[in-house]
């Protein structure tokens, strides 16, 4: 992970309305790259992220550091989504949704509460607003934290592999979620190995592997058309066919 692979990425963070999904061999270059954002501008916590030397984001056109001045307000333009839900289990539902807005950002109790009651009702968890994580399953609980996020009035959404841990049921309801943000405008990051649901939402697709970018296309002609070896090879793996000249005929 050097400078120069750090800077192919910063255009992504610069363009309203849009949304860039990234897909590729390996889940921890993409996770890196989730917490480089994060790092500069949420916390410090992934530890290869200690060897990058320097770090250029650019949001809303204005460039971006770990000594910006006004750090605590660009950090609340960006809402992140991990795998793990990150809900605290103590709290409900509306409680883990409320609480940033009114403690980081200062709101009305009241006027948070409406806006969370109306989110949840948005994503169809209007009735698990007084329920506890533990009771929730695992797509209840990632559309809470997708609420969550959006009840901050971010600017960018960065989802981490969030239908990593979910069965197929559980992944179509919150990737269901993540269009509909899509469709209305907002403006996200996505990792994920979806491959259906990234062709089908995503406005541009970045394939990288090995800390490279190797392809960045629309999506058509990247799944249609993959320009690298790499690209091909990672498609492919994707695609079964059975060789019936090989079994056995009665």
């Amino acid at each position: 992970m050097d400078k120069e692979f750090i800077e192919q990425y910063i255009p992504l963070y610069s363009e309203a309305a849009l949304l860039t999904v990234k897909i590729g061999f390996l889940g921890i270059a993409a996770a890196i790259i989730i917490g480089l954002v994060c790092e500069t501008i949420v916390y410090f916590k992934i530890p290869v992220l200690r060897r990058i030397v320097s770090v250029y984001i650019e949001l809303s056109r204005n460039t971006v550091s770990k000594n910006s001045k006004d750090l605590h307000e660009i950090r609340q333009k960006i809402g992140m989504v991990f795998q793990n839900y990150e809900l605290f289990p103590h709290m409900t539902v509306l409680d883990n949704v409320m609480l940033a807005p009114v403690k980081a950002q200062g709101r009305k109790k009241s006027e948070v509460r409406e806006e969370a009651l109306a989110l949840l009702k948005r994503v169809g968890l209007e009735s698990k607003a007084d329920s506890y994580p533990r009771q929730l399953s695992g797509g209840q609980k990632q559309r809470t934290a997708i609420v969550r996020a959006l009840c901050m009035h971010p600017e960018i959404l960065l989802f981490d592999e969030v239908t990593a841990a979910l069965d197929p049921q559980m992944v179509r309801e919150v990737l269901e979620v993540i269009l509909d943000l899509a469709n209305a405008g907002k403006t996200m990051l996505v990792v994920t190995h979806e491959m259906q649901f990234a062709r089908a939402v995503a406005d541009r697709i970045v394939f990288f592997d090995d800390g490279q970018i190797i392809e960045q296309a629309a999506p058509d002609e990247f799944f249609d058309h993959p320009k690298t070896d790499k690209a091909k090879q990672f498609l492919n793996t994707f695609t079964f066919e059975r060789d019936r000249s090989t079994t056995n005929r009665a």
